[in-house]
């Protein structure tokens, strides 16, 4: 059940100081939603957003570790009895991966696990096995550092970085350049190009 989908996320940050991630597969429902949300009380804003994604079932044991260490985990789409299936964009994948790769590389590399008994040696199965799962799929690409939020966007690309063209479905824009993003009320965006730029064929 490895995929790479592109699925509209919706942010909400909450007054109390905690957010909400939704995704869904219907980008008019998430407008509309947005705007429901941004008018309830006690939501600072809602944004929205279509990062990539890639959507795996990871080992429950070694995932349900993960999260209890409090480190980004994805979006859980479905539980099953012995695997969690998520949906998890780029850097969500590359800090699991990361994880992983610590007790799976560990216990190769000589790390004595013996005090843990059998809960190590399943994490360090669990964590060879994630290891094996994440390098078999594409990651996702990495997410624009800017949101679908109203107002005005400056980004900065770096030297091979590249980012969304809203003129163009098929030509990116290429860093280094330095782009401003005016994003409206009503969902629409403009942009302008205020350093070098460079678009592909």
């Amino acid at each position: 059940m490895e995929q790479t989908a592109t699925r509209t996320r919706i942010t909400v940050r909450y007054d109390a100081g905690y957010e909400q991630i939704m995704l869904t597969d219907n980008r008019e429902w998430a407008r509309d939603m947005q705007h429901d949300l941004r008018a309830r009380e006690g939501v600072v804003d809602a944004t929205i957003d279509t990062p990539d994604v890639v959507v795996v079932e990871l080992p429950s044991f070694f995932y349900d570790d993960h999260c209890e260490r409090q480190l980004d985990s994805g979006h859980v789409m479905k539980r099953l009895a012995t695997r969690t299936r998520v949906a998890l964009d780029r850097e969500t994948y590359d800090e699991i991966l990361s994880d992983a790769r610590y007790y799976a590389d560990g216990a190769e590399g000589g790390l004595d696990y013996s005090e843990g008994g059998s809960f190590m040696r399943g994490l360090v199965a669990c964590a060879r096995a994630v290891v094996r799962r994440l390098e078999a799929v594409e990651p996702p690409k990495r997410k624009p550092r800017w949101s679908f939020a109203p107002g005005k966007h400056v980004l900065e690309l770096d030297d091979g970085e590249a980012t969304w063209n809203p003129a163009s479905t098929k030509n990116m824009i290429h860093g280094p350049a330095r782009i401003e993003y005016r994003v409206w009320d009503d969902g629409g965006i403009d942009f302008v190009v205020l350093d070098r730029h460079q678009l592909a064929d």
